[in-house]
């Protein structure tokens, strides 16, 4: 039957087996190529786990390529109470960069006052500006009782001021208290009853008090005061021809003839900084200072006759009090102040930039936030690196035992890998040189690109002994995270690696997509740029390059120095690069791949050449066995066919 072999049967040998081992033999070679074949498999999975880590820390470092404005603190007010009640005007609050996050709580116990300057307490009466019982909005036919005596006004009393009025009815004289500014009388008659007709005595503002009867002018009424006053003539007041007088050092002037009206309007628009208006009830002119101020309001006046009017300021200057404060942080007292505004800068507490306003006495709790470089974030870039450094440093590592013995691992000797580690480790170590000029100490770029910079040591963050990514200071790298993130955010993104740019060939200027970033004597390179070309001048939209361009470009890549890059963006380049699959532009474990593929290939190719050199051998070495077994079994049945026939003719 075809396809069944038994060796052996006619020479008594197994051939089958002695092909075997001799096939075995022949495969000797062949095991070798298999052994080499597995290694480039074990090649082919080192580099994978290297091109893991490499991506993981491109992950990483791009977590931390954020723009710096994106790490500017805000604040938000969270409630204003003052016992326990919200107030009418909850004030506000803002933050920037250098702000501690964190919730706060302050208590202004005092808010800030102006400064005061009053003038003369009744320097502003004269018979003109008096007011009559008509400008109080008394009505002819109204009817007021006095001493029980209904009294009708007629058309001649709505002429008559209240002092005319009730000396003719009382017989008294009243007297004018300027401070408080109303009429006071010496006796008490009963005033009023029900059947009076317009309401006379509230609109007169009259009202009894114990042993005198007083008159506190209606606001109505002293509108119509505050109108007549301001339209009287400065002349009324002993002021004649044109007036000049200084207010906190500002010069005001108001023409001859001019009015009390012209003279407060003059202040008020001039930049003295202060308000002036008519305090009609007492006579007089007051001015304040626009805003909370611990100064007193000062006036240079040679005119006694002005600087009653608008107030001496040794004894009517009063300067206005600062507001008082403390400050909480998360429920722990941090500082109390007193500020001369109603807008402190809480900076001196340890909140950085942060700015409170307010118009009450009250508590005023707010927040500080804002996206920042986390701490999470660095670890996990940190851990990244050193992941890196570990896979690759045993992956590429070789060995020497103490008995001289050499191990080598699956990479040992792949320069490629080793170079890109020690790239990956110099633009970690390597200062950032910021032309953005985030950080004010480090942007003195002195023309010629010799600028110096600052590291992530700056910030706490460097390399041990043993080239062991850490967190070397706590302390740094905490109060950084808090105080300063966007100049964190400047170490890790700051700059840009590539600015697009169109210029024609034997041209030196080229018209680019930003300049920011930029700085003069920087190097810049490119297709058409030649090499050791530096930036010479920056314009609008223009740079002026120091080499002429060797070609015209539309729209390509001008690349500028790695060291003016964040290092989360000059991380990001190299890694991409070295990660990239494509074709055009194949990066390290692409072409290590390919080159492994290609070795596993040309390997395989002669695994199979002799694979089938030795099936060959193998089909001839059994067709020769069998042949023989074939030979000795016709040659058997022979003997046997001669041996039968000699034993038959006995």
């Amino acid at each position: 039957m075809a396809g069944i072999q038994l060796t052996g049967l006619a020479s008594g040998m197994d051939w089958k087996t002695t092909v075997e081992q001799l096939m075995r033999i022949e495969r000797i070679p062949q095991d070798a190529l298999k052994a080499k074949k597995a290694a480039q498999a074990d090649k082919q999975a080192a580099l994978d786990k290297i091109k893991a880590s490499v991506s993981s820390l491109k992950t990483a470092a791009a977590a931390l390529n954020m723009a710096a404005s994106s790490s500017t603190r805000s604040a938000k007010m969270i409630s204003s109470s003052s016992g326990g009640v919200a107030l009418a005007n909850p004030g506000s609050v803002s933050t920037t960069d250098g702000a501690v996050a964190g919730t706060y709580d302050v208590v202004v116990s005092q808010v800030a006052t102006p400064s005061i300057l009053e003038g003369e307490v009744g320097k502003l009466r004269n018979a003109a500006t008096e007011l009559v019982l008509s400008d109080y909005g008394v009505t002819e036919g109204s009817t007021v009782t006095i001493d029980g005596q209904q009294l009708v006004i007629d058309a001649a009393d709505l002429q008559l001021t209240v002092e005319q009025f009730l000396t003719g009815e009382l017989g008294v004289p009243p007297s004018y208290d300027y401070t408080q500014g109303n009429l006071e009388f010496a006796v008490t008659p009963p005033l009023g009853s029900a059947g009076d007709r317009g309401n006379v005595l509230g609109l007169l503002g009259l009202k009894e008090s114990v042993g005198i009867c007083s008159q506190t002018i209606p606001n109505a009424a002293l509108a119509a005061l505050n109108a007549k006053l301001a339209a009287t003539s400065l002349s009324d007041y002993g002021l004649s021809g044109s007036q000049t007088t200084q207010i906190n050092g500002v010069t005001i002037s108001v023409a001859s003839g001019s009015t009390l009206g012209t003279l407060a309007s003059a202040i008020n628009s001039s930049a003295a900084g202060v308000t002036a208006y008519i305090d009609a009830s007492k006579r007089r002119l007051v001015i304040t200072s626009t805003e909370p101020t611990t100064s007193p309001v000062s006036i240079e006046s040679t005119d006694p006759v002005m600087q009653a009017l608008l107030g001496n300021p040794i004894p009517n200057s009063t300067p206005g009090a600062g507001a008082e404060y403390s400050v909480s942080r998360n429920g722990r007292v941090v500082g109390s102040s007193t500020a001369s505004l109603n807008s402190v800068d809480l900076s001196a507490h340890g909140l950085g930039a942060t700015t409170l306003k307010f118009s009450q006495a009250g508590t005023y709790k707010f927040e500080v936030v804002g996206a920042t470089q986390t701490r999470e974030k660095i670890d996990t870039f940190i851990k990244a690196y050193n992941d890196l450094r570990t896979v690759a440093g045993d992956l590429t590592k070789t060995t020497i035992a103490s008995d001289g013995k050499v191990t080598a691992s699956v990479l040992s000797g792949n320069r490629d890998v080793q170079n890109l580690l020690s790239s990956i480790r110099s633009r970690i170590f390597s200062p950032v040189k910021d032309p953005g000029g985030i950080y004010a100490d480090i942007a003195d770029d002195d023309g010629s690109g010799n600028y110096s910079g600052l590291g992530l040591d700056s910030i706490g963050i460097g390399f041990n002994r043993d080239g062991v990514l850490s967190v070397s200071s706590e302390s740094k790298l905490t109060t950084a995270l808090s105080q300063t993130p966007s100049k964190v955010n400047a170490l890790f993104s700051s700059g840009t690696s590539s600015i697009l740019g169109t210029g024609s060939a034997g041209s030196n200027v080229l018209s680019v997509s930003t300049t920011s970033n930029l700085l003069a004597g920087q190097v810049v390179s490119g297709t058409g740029i030649p090499s050791g070309t530096t930036i010479q001048s920056i314009g609008t939209g223009v740079i002026t390059l120091t080499n002429a361009l060797t070609s015209s470009i539309s729209s390509s890549n001008v690349f500028l120095p790695v060291a003016n890059q964040g290092v989360a963006i000059r991380l990001g380049g190299l890694l991409s690069l070295s990660l990239s699959s494509t074709t055009s532009e194949p990066g390290l474990f692409k072409t290590a791949s390919s080159a492994v593929t290609s070795e596993t290939t040309s390997i395989q190719k002669q695994i199979d050449a002799m694979e089938r050199r030795i099936l060959a051998r193998q089909k001839q070495l059994e067709a020769s066995f069998i042949a023989m077994e074939r030979a000795q079994s016709r040659s058997q049945s022979q003997l046997s066919q001669l041996s039968n026939a000699f034993t038959n003719t006995k």
